[in-house]
């Protein structure tokens, strides 16, 4: 089990505000390790740390147009190897999910898969589908739970889940903001009258 939040407009003056606080209602989902991807002007910028604080400090301010935030419930990988964390970061591309691929070792993965692996996190199986332009390749499997956020060095950015694990898109003032599940939401003070959940196995584009 792990927290994900994201975040797509232009940002109103409390719109940090609010993807902070979903970021810290999000973490009763996992303490192990946090990480935030953001795109920039010259890309996608990556910030993990095994410190919630380091992170919250690192969210820029104001809050850039499309940022994802993870927090991490120790799965796959070692999660004190800090490659192991989210955002998994492949050739300029971003990547948080909450759930499981595979829990085999990186060498059974690359076996299984018929890949080379940078890391040793189930979630690069999705990221490497999402680059090859096949998103649903391995979540379709009924062994697959999942639900993540894209973040593309191009800036292209949407949601996507299997109906194993949820995931909902919050409506804020013209602003999109996504987090695991509606309770993050409401403990957040968002009202649930603007909240709706992604729709299984389909692009939400944000």
């Amino acid at each position: 089990m792990c927290g994900i939040v994201g975040f797509s407009g232009i940002a109103e003056k409390d719109s940090r505000t609010k993807f902070i606080d979903l970021c810290r209602q999000s973490c009763i989902r996992g303490v192990h390790a946090f990480g935030i991807a953001y795109h920039t002007t010259d890309g996608v910028a990556v910030f993990k740390s095994t410190d919630f604080d380091e992170v919250i400090v690192a969210i820029p301010d104001p809050l850039p147009r499309k940022i994802i935030f993870h927090n991490r419930y120790s799965t796959s990988g070692d999660y004190r190897i800090m490659e192991n964390n989210q955002p998994i970061f492949i050739n300029g591309n971003a990547l948080v999910f909450n759930g499981t691929v595979d829990m085999g070792t990186k060498a059974e993965m690359e076996a299984r898969h018929g890949i080379k692996m940078q890391t040793d996190n189930d979630g690069e199986i999705v990221l490497l589908d999402v680059l090859a332009g096949k998103p649903f390749a391995h979540i379709r499997n009924s062994a697959a739970t999942f639900a993540g956020v894209f973040l593309g060095k191009d800036g292209n950015m949407f949601a996507f889940r299997n109906d194993l694990r949820p995931l909902w898109c919050l409506n804020e003032r013209g602003c999109k903001f996504i987090c695991s599940t509606i309770d993050i939401a409401v403990r957040a003070k968002f009202g649930k009258n603007n909240c709706t959940p992604v729709e299984p196995l389909k692009l939400l584009y944000l």
